[in-house]
């Protein structure tokens, strides 16, 4: 924000200067393949390792009193 208002004054007159035109945030970049939900492929191993760790889970914490 700090580089952004320093610029400010030094632009065009008639130009808008906009902090998203300096930078984009890193939830901005939709457009980025490594983003791409399909990328992200979960195996049946993995499943299987997360079902046990919840079982584990729920035998090691009592939940009753919740």
């Amino acid at each position: 924000m700090m580089m952004w208002a320093s610029l400010t004054p030094y632009t065009k007159k008639g130009k808008k200067l906009l902090p998203e035109d300096l930078f984009t945030l890193p939830t901005e970049q939709q457009d980025d393949p490594l983003n791409d939900p399909q990328r992200h492929v979960i195996t049946d191993e993995q499943i299987a390792e997360l079902k046990q760790q919840s079982i584990e889970f729920l035998a090691t914490h009592n939940l009753d009193k919740i």
